[in-house]
């Protein structure tokens, strides 16, 4: 479905972005043209970000070499507590409002679905830290440098 690939994305944006952060990878807003003359000599090549090239290359290594997907990054969860407190008012507000027929064990499926994905970030520190990803970070430095 559209929005679980939209946030699919977004976790390998959050990744790239979290990473320039941190001086592991430059990603350039805008890839300037060498002057005036080339501008227009190449009006129709279009010159953006290199975000997109980052976000693929985390995405290709997390999906492809590692055979991982965008949920398997290390997350930081709501403590058992608070989502006890909210899988209490949910199922509450559900007998309350959603009629006689709650299935409960099905929503509760759905909840615990959802306590370990939606109601979690990336553990930035974790994932960053990780030599496999430190070491992925230096070699796309590499391959992003410009030629001299």
């Amino acid at each position: 479905s559209k929005s679980i690939n939209t946030s699919h994305s977004r976790v390998y944006e959050e990744l790239a972005y979290a990473a320039h952060r941190r001086g592991m990878i430059n990603i350039k807003e805008k890839l300037n043209a060498k002057s005036a003359e080339e501008s227009r000599r190449q009006h129709n090549v279009k010159k953006k970000s290199n975000a997109k090239l980052v976000e693929e290359s985390i995405s290709q290594h997390q999906e492809k070499t590692l055979n991982l997907t965008s949920y398997d990054f290390p997350r930081k969860c709501l403590p058992d507590n608070i989502l006890n407190e909210i899988w209490s008012t949910s199922l509450e507000a559900e007998k309350k409002f959603g009629g006689d027929e709650v299935d409960e064990s099905t929503m509760k499926d759905e909840f615990d679905k959802y306590s370990k994905t939606s109601f979690c970030e990336l553990d930035l520190d974790a994932i960053l830290h990780s030599p496999l990803w430190v070491k992925f970070f230096q070699d796309q430095n590499q391959k992003l440098q410009p030629e001299v």
